[in-house]
């Protein structure tokens, strides 16, 4: 692994200095590369990109199924499983799969049930031309495909956490967000042992 991972990597570094045209040796340029690069407006709006998608998929992803998790923590388990069952069929499909389904929500050729409920509000995007709106489908769509896992996750976690503790914690006087957010100290507090506070 080492050498299939260090190796290429190794390459694209001493390329990254070397003008390279397929078939040639390659040219040294020194930094002349990293100039272009950088003086390149496209790579700036690339990057912004990537910042704004890793940081609204990461807090989609995680704000998003630590809510459903509470709401799945909150019902019975047969519904429990139902409901994660159908939460999974996203992640597990193959991407090229579940990318083509999760497009037909928006495309009116294939009905475009997305579109049918913004239309009495007026909102009509062109999700599949439009920069904007295609930027927002893309993050939208990698929240609805990778949250199962985090939310099957945080379910496990939320189940760990005995049902006694929440309720006296209730009866202590803890409001919702205390109790939220107190909640991972049930496991600092099983490793610290009972003389821990």
């Amino acid at each position: 692994m080492t050498l299939l991972m260090a190796g290429p990597l190794f390459i694209t570094a001493f390329d990254s200095f070397r003008k390279v045209s397929y078939g040639d040796p390659g040219l040294f340029v020194g930094f002349a590369n990293y100039t272009a690069t950088l003086g390149d407006p496209r790579f700036w709006a690339a990057a912004g990109f990537t910042t704004v998608y890793t940081a609204a998929m990461t807090a989609g992803k995680i704000v998003g199924g630590y809510v459903v998790g509470l709401m799945l923590n909150a019902v019975r388990a047969k519904a429990r499983a139902f409901f994660l069952g159908l939460l999974l069929v996203p992640y597990v499909v193959p991407t090229v799969i579940g990318a083509l389904v999760f497009s037909w929500l928006f495309n009116s050729t294939f009905g475009g049930f997305v579109n049918v409920l913004l239309a009495p509000l007026g909102i009509a995007p062109d999700w599949f031309t439009d920069p904007a709106a295609a930027k927002f489908l893309l993050i939208f769509h990698s929240i609805w495909h990778e949250s199962a896992f985090g939310i099957l996750v945080l379910v496990a976690a939320l189940q760990s956490v005995p049902r006694e503790r929440i309720e006296a914690a209730a009866l202590d006087g803890a409001g919702w967000w205390q109790t939220q957010w107190r909640r991972q100290n049930h496991f600092v507090l099983h490793d610290r042992g009972p003389g821990a506070c």
